[in-house]
């Protein structure tokens, strides 16, 4: 069972809670700004953040609609996750910061990811996490159904690698403004270089 199910919620705050051995710490359907933050999380058998813009019974009538939109999820700990620590389907504005995870996806080793977000989520930014453990196919995995999502400064690991950004539009980098207030992308090659391009 969920430690906490929202259905049509609005200006959630989940803050300081201590959660052992359920199913879910936080599943959320068609909710707007909610924040889940400095928990700490132990032991769940599926997802501790679970969002969707449609609803388990498969209902699909307020997709897309705006009903599943910023979540602000940071300082939480988790250890123990069976499936993706945060799964993130559908979800229009996401701030994912500074979560420790420890031993994730242990369901089924190199199936899932620690943070994962797809199917059209968009508008935001994933940074400042660490993820450890032998399990999650990837630390942070956008897939390539998410838009507009960067990625920066995480410290993860993975099966196959540590980051997945296929997020069309987004990028694993950081701005830098120059002199003259141009803006600037600034990503890394698989060389190890810096590379600057105007955005």
């Amino acid at each position: 069972m969920e430690t906490m199910y929202l259905l049509f919620c609005e200006d959630v705050l989940i803050k300081g809670n201590i959660s052992n051995n359920t199913s879910r710490f936080v599943m959320g359907y068609y909710s707007i700004n909610v924040s889940v933050k400095d928990n700490i999380v132990n032991g769940i058998t599926n997802e501790v953040v679970y969002v969707s813009d449609a609803t388990a019974d498969g209902s699909t009538s307020y997709v897309g609609l705006g009903y599943t939109k910023d979540y602000y999820i940071s300082g939480n700990r988790v250890e123990n996750c069976g499936r993706s620590v945060f799964n993130m389907s559908g979800l229009d504005g996401l701030e994912v910061h500074s979560n420790i995870i420890i031993n994730s996806t242990t369901e089924t080793v190199g199936t899932r990811s620690a943070i994962v977000a797809s199917a059209s989520s968009k508008n935001g930014r994933i940074y400042n996490n660490k993820v450890r453990g032998a399990n999650q196919k990837y630390g942070v995995e956008l897939t390539s159904g998410t838009q507009n999502i960067q990625t920066f400064n995480n410290d993860v690991v993975g099966t196959i690698k540590p980051m997945a950004n296929n997020s069309v539009g987004g990028f694993e980098g950081t701005y830098m403004h120059s002199a003259n207030g141009t803006r600037y992308r600034m990503t890394v090659s698989d060389a190890g270089a810096p590379v600057f391009t105007v955005g």
